[in-house]
């Protein structure tokens, strides 16, 4: 059988190619002249039995038409997209058929793209000092360290390491997205310059090889300095935001366009969380959409503060004015045509930032993926990869082992204060339920009085206001069952939990996770109920580090699902990491 006689390719992209490579044509050949011919006898199909579903074949075409090799995008695919150009509203009124006005609508849109360097300079240039002198500082310091432990002297010239590992770094830093690092979430940042000092150290090391003379001590110092900079760095940058987000000059400011009560709890974020470095500066919707959000009384109540700066159509004069390089865009509930005209307008920022959905998807880890010239989310479960749950297993066990044994004259001093202080036993067991909906003990010292129940239960049945916070909360405040001192002491701190790392050895718990919940609290979780039945639950978690109990137990049950979402072991060491602060702070405790 000719090559001309496969099935046509029937992309539209390749319809150009299907026509045969000769000038003859093989269609009008006889079904006998096929079949015997040797080619088709070598590839020819025996007829489905009767019954059976016919067997469908495909084809491509071979070398002689396929001429296109890989294709890099679907026109076809792309073709089916509501497309929109960049251009001004002056822009939008321009004849089509006039080329020398479209041509001059190009060289003003040029000019109305808002452009801050010095803003962008501001931002990124106190991290890069930051980092510049965390790396130098731990460098030096494995230096110092390793001569005075192995006596291995270094050569006067390894003072130019300082500089390479700066300047590698810096390259590879701004590769990743380092500076400014406007908007980043903490946990992704941590890993992205976790990743760069890995890179950077490993390029030090190798060029050192190849264009020089690297002595035993000098790659002790590297590696060192590598291992203490991958925790000294994160921790640097933490504390940088958290000084320079007081700053007013610090940060690239924002507009948000769309709006509406998701807007304007986004604005209420930002501005709680000024380390971002992302500032909202106000709201751009068209004046109906505007005036129609503030009859809605949650979404005013949400933040009034938020200024309405005018329409889509007035944008680049508003960045330009407010010096505003970021546009935060919410397109959830608009028809497709306006879509495409609000991203007309918007593509005009330096930073567009788009929520395309208001449904709740994994967002920390979750990437932009290309496929055929559509654009894509790549979003992929760690739950579902066995080498992250493996690691997480491991880290568990490592952890809490060692910690069991380190802390045993700290149990043994808490347990004895307890008996002192309210004679009973000093462990108190709550069954909890577990992944897969197991119950199990959680193990805590105890912190109550030994007729815990029965004092809450006279409580509530004797106080309105305090039974109405139990309903809310699960908790109280002030809560009468609480031990006097020891025990107020133990749960300011979270140390009352120190026990249940050996749930966490049993492989019952897990460092990181959801707050284990009783069975009383289950209709609250409602239909994401199977996503806290996913994992373990943790002695730490989000609900720790973001306010415990400070926060309502609806925002409790929206940060286990966050976590249960986003998981990976960047963002179980980020919480560990700042339970630690935590900790120390008191933050939210009671």
């Amino acid at each position: 059988m000719s090559s001309s006689s496969l099935p046509p390719f029937e992309d539209p992209e390749f319809a150009a190619l299907d026509e045969p490579a000769t000038g003859g044509s093989h269609h009008g050949e006889t079904a006998e002249g096929a079949l015997g011919s040797a080619d088709a006898s070598a590839t020819a199909v025996a007829e489905p039995p009767p019954g059976a579903s016919p067997v469908v074949e495909e084809s491509l075409p071979d070398s002689g038409q396929f001429r296109a090799i890989n294709p890099v995008i679907s026109t076809a695919a792309v073709g089916e997209l509501d497309s929109f150009v960049p251009r001004t509203a002056a822009a939008s009124h321009v004849d089509p058929s006039n080329t020398a006005a479209i041509e001059a609508a190009s060289l003003d849109l040029l000019a109305s793209v808002p452009n801050s360097p010095l803003t962008v300079l501001r931002t990124a240039l106190p991290l890069v000092m930051t980092d510049v002198v965390a790396l130098v500082v731990c460098f030096l310091f494995a230096t110092v360290f390793m001569v005075s432990v192995t006596g291995w002297l270094v050569a006067w010239t390894f003072v130019y390491q300082f500089l390479a590992i700066s300047t590698v770094y810096f390259a590879v830093a701004i590769v990743f997205g380092l500076y400014p690092g406007s908007g980043v979430s903490p946990p992704a940042e941590m890993r992205q310059q976790v990743t760069a000092v890995i890179v950077s150290f490993l390029v030090l090391l190798t060029l050192d090889s190849l264009f020089g003379t690297l002595s035993k001590g000098e790659a002790v110092s590297v590696l060192a300095g590598g291992l203490l900079s991958m925790l000294v760095l994160p921790v640097a940058r933490f504390f940088a935001r958290e000084l320079l987000g007081r700053r007013a000059w610090w940060g690239e400011r924002a507009i948000l366009v769309g709006a509406g009560r998701q807007t304007e709890h986004l604005a209420s974020f930002l501005k709680r969380c000024p380390q971002r470095g992302l500032r909202p500066v106000g709201l751009v919707d068209a004046p109906h959409r505007y005036w129609r959000s503030q009859e809605d009384p949650l979404s005013a109540a949400a933040d009034s503060s938020l200024a309405y700066l005018g329409s889509p159509d007035e944008l680049s004069e508003i960045a330009e004015r407010h010096q505003a390089t970021w546009a935060i865009v919410s397109i959830g509930g608009r028809d497709p045509e306006e879509v495409a005209e609000l991203l007309t307008r918007c593509s005009l920022m330096p930073n567009l930032l788009v929520l395309p959905s208001r449904t709740m998807l994994p967002s920390l880890w979750t990437r932009s993926r290309e496929c055929g010239g559509l654009a894509g989310m790549h979003i992929k479960d760690q739950l579902l990869s066995p080498v992250p749950r493996a690691v997480k297993r491991l880290l568990d066990v490592g952890i809490s082992s060692v910690a069991l044994v380190g802390l045993l004259p700290f149990f043994l001093f808490v347990v004895a204060t307890i008996k002192i202080v309210s004679p009973g036993p000093a462990f108190f067991g709550h069954t909890r339920i577990g992944r897969g909906g197991r119950r199990f003990p959680a193990w805590k010292f105890r912190t109550m009085v030994p007729d815990a129940d029965k004092v809450l239960a006279e409580t509530l049945a004797s106080d309105p206001a305090l039974a109405a916070e139990w309903e809310r909360d699960q908790k109280l405040k002030n809560d009468p069952r609480i031990v006097p001192k020891v025990g107020q002491f133990l749960r300011k701190t979270s140390l009352d939990e120190l026990p249940q790392l050996w749930n966490v050895l049993r492989g019952q718990m897990t460092l990181v996770g959801p707050r284990p919940i009783v069975e009383d609290e289950i209709p609250r979780y409602e239909e994401v109920y199977p996503l806290y039945l996913r994992v373990r639950p943790g002695v730490t978690g989000l609900w720790q580090i973001s306010g415990r109990n400070n926060t309502s137990y609806a925002e409790r049950v929206r940060l286990d699902t966050y976590y249960v979402r986003n998981w990976s072991p960047w963002l179980d060491l980020y919480i560990l990491l700042r339970t630690v602060r935590t900790m120390v702070l008191r933050e939210g405790a009671y």
